[in-house]
């Protein structure tokens, strides 16, 4: 819950109307999870635009969610 927060307001703060969310609960899609490598939850893969970035965590590090998802202008 605290992630799906964090990552909200994060996007309706960086990427107002410019973002899908898609949240897979890992115990009813346990294929979906695999097939993206997800071995630990929370976890935010962040597909488009390219290249894939993978976070763990609550995301409750805000300067460095906003770096990994390059929201500050700079590349990782």
């Amino acid at each position: 819950m605290e992630a799906r927060q964090n990552l909200a307001r994060l996007c309706d703060k960086h990427l107002k109307g410019r973002h899908t969310i898609e949240v897979v609960d890992v115990l009813k899609s346990a294929a979906v999870a695999l097939a993206h490598h997800v071995l630990v939850t929370p976890t935010l893969i962040a597909m488009a635009p390219g290249p894939v970035v993978t976070l763990l965590g609550n995301l409750s590090d805000t300067k460095r969610v906003i770096a990994a998802l390059r929201l500050n202008g700079h590349e990782r």
